[in-house]
């Protein structure tokens, strides 16, 4: 009786997570797609965001501090990928 009982726990404690997961993964799915209906409309916005997160990584490694401008320049970068992430995140449509 006790290992019946027990192979009911399991299996409910079994569905509930994968009903969370599912709940999870649905969630996921919707943020993506809405990620990809933003890109579609703004593609331009977003190629720029990947240009400038490239070139502030390539930034952040080079050993070269471009005559004292690196500084200058990855903080304009990372302001400008601010500024285009809010516009992006806060204004849609």
């Amino acid at each position: 009786m006790e290992t019946t009982r027990r192979t009911v726990l399991t299996r409910a404690a079994g569905a509930g997570a994968l009903m969370g997961l599912s709940g999870l993964l649905g969630t996921a799915r919707s943020a993506l797609a809405d990620e990809r209906r933003e890109e579609r409309q703004y593609p331009k916005i977003h190629n720029a965001l990947d240009a400038l997160r490239s070139a502030r990584g390539e930034l952040n490694v080079a050993g070269n501090d471009f005559h004292g401008h690196k500084d200058a320049a990855m903080r304009a970068v990372d302001e400008a990928i601010r500024q285009l992430q809010v516009l992006v995140e806060e204004h849609p449509h």
